[in-house]
């Protein structure tokens, strides 16, 4: 009987051990994956970003569809021609992120998305996790104000009605808002307050879709050429407009691609290419001090 309760006991310090050791592996930090010159990411891919280093950006996805194709942004590293499995990702639900860049520090990445307007991403890299492997970056996303991106519209401007104009001539509002074979209601012969009045529900405002976009190499501007032909340019990180081509100033076809001149004895010029095959040239009001 001893002999047997030692070989019970053997067995149980093997076992014992093994599960230690399995526990151990269970907390161990994430390893990169092996490298290949070859990969697949998942989705297809729409634009790449590659800031000064090892570290890539992709974006892509299976757009606003049900396709099951998820659309987002991943974080990749290349070394000596070898492409590691993403390091990080940023998902965006039905809306594609089609277009996107590096700040010149490389601490956000500016995306365009297939529905207007543009999303700000904080990139964040954790030190103490090898840079291929997975998890090792991370994204935030900043909320910005959206409105230099907002195509105007007529619906806009009954919108701005004030409520002083309500109250001091309600009955010529509601006659601007029926039409004239309409019969007025009895409220337009009162005396109306603001909060009496029903204005119709705001239309969500039209966005938009930037096709190109770049950094000034100061970091201080973004200019971004959009599929209606506008032009905006906005101060950065603050993301207000510096200059706003759009409606009738606007390009008579989409902007495809645009830089700013690298040149310091010519820091405000942005050419940019439409595809019926011109080259133009803009100059705006440049203060490196203004962000």
């Amino acid at each position: 009987s001893s002999i047997i309760h030692l070989l019970l006991l053997y067995i149980y310090i093997i076992y014992r051990g093994y599960f230690l050791l399995d526990m151990g592996k269970m907390v161990e930090p994430p390893k990169a994956q092996p490298l290949t010159d070859k990969f697949k990411y998942g989705m297809p891919i729409y634009s790449i970003a590659w800031p000064p280093g090892d570290t890539f950006y992709l974006c892509g996805g299976g757009g606003s569809t049900s396709s099951g194709i998820k659309n987002r942004v991943v974080s990749a590293t290349c070394k000596n021609g070898k492409l590691s499995d993403q390091t990080g990702e940023y998902l965006f639900g039905k809306n594609c992120p089609m277009r996107m860049v590096v700040s010149p520090d490389g601490k956000f990445l500016v995306v365009a998305v297939s529905k207007g307007g543009i999303r700000v991403l904080r990139i964040s890299k954790d030190p103490n996790v090898n840079p291929s492997a997975r998890n090792s970056i991370s994204f935030t996303e900043i909320e910005v104000d959206q409105s230099p991106f907002h195509v105007p519209s007529p619906a806009s401007t009954l919108a701005a009605v004030t409520a002083s104009t309500v109250k001091s001539n309600s009955s010529s509002l509601l006659r601007s808002i029926t039409s004239p074979a309409a019969t007025l209601s009895p409220l337009a012969s009162q005396s109306l307050s603001p909060s009496q009045v029903l204005l119709p529900p705001p239309i969500p405002p039209k966005m938009h879709e930037v096709t190109s976009l770049a950094f000034h190499p100061s970091g201080h501007h973004m200019a971004f050429g959009c599929e209606d032909g506008s032009l905006i340019i906005l101060n950065w990180p603050s993301l207000t407009v510096l200059m706003k081509l759009s409606g009738p100033s606007a390009l008579p076809s989409e902007i495809k691609d645009l830089d700013f001149h690298p040149a310091p004895q010519n820091p405000s010029a942005v050419p940019f290419d439409s595809p019926i095959g011109h080259n133009h040239n803009y100059n705006y009001n440049h203060n490196p001090n203004h962000n």
